[in-house]
């Protein structure tokens, strides 16, 4: 998975290519997102899901680690998260399947694939030790590694995802916003330059 950032300036666009109403392309942007989380969070495959334990399992066999009690709970714990990332994936694309709108909800599930994909990757390393950064398997386990930390920002941060279930399905209030009405080119933020 390969990140980047495209700027554009002065862009003209024909009026022909216009998609929805004219000023809306945060909802239509906002929209498509709901359903890039809701890819991102219910997975490729259908049913119960548990392939990341299983593969620690099999390197913790391989090293003679599974005796540690510490390591059998840990993996509990992720076989616990990807069983029921499965299940709210499975709830998710069935709403799909019966044409609902994808709604805030698709945070939950990739929030917790970025969650399992942090703790698969501190337990990769943990069983594999110095050879998964010292290219054990061609480099398998430190590629994996690295790319995990694409699933908390893929979709939208860890940060966004906990404001949105935060609003919209705790219906907790909204953080302050005091630049809610400023248009993008006069916002203060770190990529901007004064």
């Amino acid at each position: 998975m390969r990140f980047n950032e495209v700027y554009l300036t002065d862009v003209r666009v024909p009026v022909d290519h216009q998609i929805g109403e004219l000023n809306q392309g945060w909802r239509l942007a906002t929209a498509m997102l709901m359903y890039e989380r809701v890819a991102i969070g219910t997975g490729q495959t259908g049913g119960v899901q548990h392939a990341r334990t299983d593969k620690l399992i099999r390197a913790a066999k391989k090293r003679a680690r599974l005796d540690s009690p510490v390591l059998r709970q840990e993996l509990m714990k992720l076989y616990s998260a990807e069983v029921c990332q499965s299940l709210m994936g499975m709830r998710t694309r069935a709403e799909a399947q019966a044409g609902k709108t994808p709604g805030p909800g698709g945070s939950l599930g990739k929030l917790a694939g970025a969650s399992i994909a942090a703790t698969y990757r501190d337990l990769s390393l943990s069983i594999i030790g110095p050879g998964a950064v010292a290219d054990e398997d061609n480099g398998r386990w430190s590629l994996e590694a690295l790319t995990t930390f694409a699933s908390g920002i893929a979709g939208g941060t860890n940060e966004i995802q906990r404001n949105i279930i935060g609003e919209r399905v705790l219906g907790l209030p909204r953080e302050p916003s005091v630049d809610k009405d400023l248009p993008f080119s006069e916002l203060r933020v770190s990529t901007q330059r004064s």
